[in-house]
C-alpha cells in the first residue's frame, strides 16, 4: 500500500494510460440526498448505475452505492475529494480498470463481491465502499495474494484514510499486481450463489479494525491526540501486546497501555506523554510465560512491581 500526505488523487492516481476509472459512491441515510443531488447536478442518468441492482441486495437499493465512471476533471471527483477531505456527506473508493474490461464486466464482478461468508458458514454484506472497511480489507491482510484474487480485474484501488485509524488524513492506493491475469466475463450471473470466503488473512484485518477502535476510546478517556501514523502503530503492537499476555478486559489493557508510555520529564509539555515509537517495548521487560500464568487482576500489579524497579521505566 502507498500512503502519503502529498498524494494527489487527481493527478497521481490518473497518471497512467489506457486504463479507466470509477468511483464507489457509498450511501448511507444520511448523506443519502446529498449523494443523489450531487449525482443530479453532475451526471447524466446513463453515467452512474446503482449496484444493487439486479442482485440479492435489491430490496436494499435505497441503500446502494453507485458506480460512475469519472475523468481526472469531472465534477463528481472533485465534490468526492472535498468530501472526504472535510469529512462531510457521502464517501466511498476510486477503482482503476484497463480499457479492455468494459463497465458491465467491472460490473457484475463487483456484485459477485457484494456478500461474504465468514465464521461459519454466516453471510453478510461486505460493505467495500466504505473507506472506513476498505481500509482494512484491501490494505491490512497479511496476504496481499487474497487481495489481489478479490479485486480481480481491478487494478488499483484508492481512498482517503478514515478517523481512527494509521491512515486517519492520508490518500491511499493499493496496486493490484495479477489484475492483468484476469479476464472477467461480462455473462457472469450476479445474482448466482457464487460468493467470497472470507480468508483468516481477511478476518485479522478486521480484528486489526476493532483493536483501533478500541485504541479511539482510549485515546479519548486520556486526552491524547495520536495523529502520527508510527505511533499509531506502537499503540496497536502494545495492545496485541497486552493480549498476548492475557489480557481481555479493556479497563485492564488500558491500564497497560499507560504502563507503556513515557512519562515527561520536568518541564516537558503534556503532549510528550506517549509510546515510543523506537524503545524497547515493555512485553520484552517481563517473564511472559509468568504474566500469562496469572490471573488477570494480578497481571497489572506484578508488572507494575517489575517496572519500579527499572530505571528506565515509570508507573503509570
Amino acid at each position: 500500500m502507498i500512503m502519503s500526505e502529498t498524494f494527489s488523487l487527481t493527478s497521481d492516481a490518473f497518471e497512467e494510460a489506457d486504463v479507466e476509472h470509477y468511483l464507489i459512491a457509498n450511501s448511507v441515510p444520511i448523506s443519502t440526498p446529498s449523494l443523489q443531488a450531487d449525482l443530479q447536478r453532475y451526471c447524466d442518468d446513463s453515467d452512474y448505475v446503482t449496484l444493487y441492482k439486479e442482485t440479492e441486495l435489491s430490496s436494499l437499493i435505497d441503500m446502494s452505492p453507485y458506480v460512475v465512471k469519472v475523468h481526472q476533471d469531472h465534477p463528481l471527483l472533485h465534490q468526492y475529494i472535498h468530501n472526504a477531505e472535510a469529512n462531510t456527506h457521502w464517501s466511498g473508493i476510486l477503482l482503476t480498470v484497463t480499457k479492455d474490461i468494459s463497465f458491465k464486466s467491472l460490473l457484475n464482478h463487483l456484485r459477485q463481491r457484494l456478500l461474504v461468508s465468514f465464521s461459519q458458514g454466516r453471510k453478510g454484506i461486505l460493505h467495500f465502499a466504505n473507506p472506513a472497511v476498505a481500509n482494512y480489507f484491501f490494505s491490512e491482510t497479511i496476504e496481499q495474494t487474497d487481495t489481489n484474487t478479490w479485486l480481480g480485474p481491478i487494478k488499483q484501488v484508492c481512498w482517503y484514510g478514515p478517523n481512527h485509524s494509521p491512515n486517519q488524513g492520508l490518500w491511499c492506493k493499493i496496486h493490484n499486481v495479477q489484475a492483468a491475469l484476469e479476464t472477467p466475463s461480462s455473462d457472469e450471473d450476479p445474482t448466482s450463489s457464487l460468493q467470497w470466503i472470507m480468508t483468516a488473512s481477511q478476518a485479522f484485518a478486521f480484528k486489526l479494525q476493532n483493536i483501533d477502535k478500541a485504541l479511539t476510546d482510549y485515546f479519548a478517556q486520556m486526552s491524547l491526540s495520536v495523529t502520527d501514523r508510527q505511533q499509531w502503530l506502537a499503540y496497536r503492537e502494545h495492545f496485541q501486546d497486552a493480549e498476548t499476555l492475557g489480557f481481555t478486559q479493556f479497563e485492564n489493557i488500558y491500564h497497560y497501555l499507560s504502563l507503556c508510555e513515557k512519562k515527561p520529564s520536568h518541564g516537558q509539555q503534556d503532549d510528550n506523554y506517549r509510546i515510543e515509537t523506537k524503545t524497547k517495548r515493555l512485553i520484552e521487560q517481563v517473564d511472559i510465560q509468568t504474566v500469562q500464568s496469572l490471573q488477570e487482576d494480578q497481571k497489572i500489579p506484578h508488572i507494575a512491581q517489575l517496572l519500579e524497579k527499572e530505571t528506565s521505566y515509570v508507573n503509570g
